[in-house]
């Protein structure tokens, strides 16, 4: 079970790696790539990866890892579900950034001012209609390999994956969108943290656990912090695009203190691990250095494109938290 287990998380640590090369091989700006046909199976692939923000991955795919290494630990591993929820929750993430570059791109929003990496939208290699196509497509994907999961968890699963894949398009695809509402940060908390931890717990041993509060908040503050990132980065575009978050509402400095605190509470709630005689909360503790190098970075530099190297940074020092913390579970 432990020999599988490890294959699972060697697989989820690989995958964001190879696509990121993948992207860094094709140069999607050179003549061979932009002669090929618009509807060339490559080059549909390739921007649909380019869309998909291969950065952002592990923000779904380690709360994933870690909700199994909790359940191996408590005597329950199925592969079959470990892979099929990894795919399922890794396609609606694809599915929310292909709507938002869609949705921005046609609201004029993603033009070359922007701080932010390429859009597809925005930058005119695709049209809003066949992104918005790409992030259906992602969905329906979604919704397949989730009909195992349904099948094992039953009517719970399916209103978390209604709720999710509904989420998906009205985080910003509405007139009353999450992001407009003020709510992206809740949203995010609920989503990478309680939905996926205790949806992938439920799906491996068909119970609930006192310990899945606390490890959805670690994981849900991870995601909040790379989310601050994002909007810091972002922070006068938002504010002349009338979304509301923490930082076009409050500004900076009250952003920076959020985002300093995510990072605490996080490695707070690591004691919680250590009484309960886990060594994960000391592993955990190990990783402690980059996220003050984070902090560091992050708090000591105005918005500018060097925010996107702190973002995929960030996405890093969860890797190495969620791997630290999984090791000392199960070693």
């Amino acid at each position: 079970m432990t020999e599988s287990f490890l294959f699972a998380i060697f697989f989820l640590i690989v995958l964001p790696f190879v696509f990121e090369i993948f992207l860094k091989l094709l140069n999607f700006k050179s003549k061979s790539f932009l002669n090929l046909p618009s509807f060339s199976v490559r080059k549909i692939f390739y921007y649909f990866i380019l869309g998909s923000r291969v950065k952002t991955w592990p923000v779904s795919l380690i709360p994933v890892a870690m909700s199994s290494a909790l359940a191996l630990s408590h005597g329950f591993f199925d592969k079959i579900i470990f892979y099929f929820s990894s795919f399922s929750i890794l396609f609606i993430q694809i599915s929310v950034n292909l709507f938002n570059d869609a949705f921005d791109g046609k609201k004029g929003l993603d033009d070359s001012s922007r701080k932010g990496p390429f859009r597809l939208v925005g930058s005119g290699y695709l049209t809003f209609s066949q992104v918005r196509l790409m992030a259906f497509i992602s969905c329906f994907i979604a919704f397949l390999f989730g009909i195992p999961l349904i099948i094992k968890g039953g009517a719970l699963i399916l209103l978390i994956g209604l709720i999710c894949l509904a989420l998906t398009y009205f985080y910003t695809g509405s007139k009353y969108s999450i992001l407009e509402l003020g709510l992206s940060e809740i949203a995010v908390i609920l989503f990478f943290g309680f939905f996926i931890v205790f949806g992938v717990y439920y799906l491996q041993t068909s119970r609930m656990n006192f310990s899945l509060i606390y490890l959805s908040l670690q994981c849900g503050l991870w995601a909040l912090s790379a989310l601050l990132i994002n909007h810091l980065r972002d922070e006068k575009e938002d504010k002349k695009r009338a979304r509301k978050h923490v930082v076009s509402v409050y500004g900076r400095i009250p952003a920076l203190f959020l985002f300093v605190v995510c990072q605490a509470f996080i490695y707070l709630l690591c004691f919680y691990w250590m009484g309960m005689g886990l060594k994960s909360g000391a592993f955990s503790f190990l990783t402690l250095p980059f996220s003050l190098i984070m902090i560091y970075l992050v708090c000591n530099n105005l918005p500018s494109k060097k925010y996107n190297f702190y973002l995929a940074f960030c996405s890093f020092c969860y890797i190495l938290f969620g791997f630290s913390w999984i090791a000392g579970l199960i070693f």
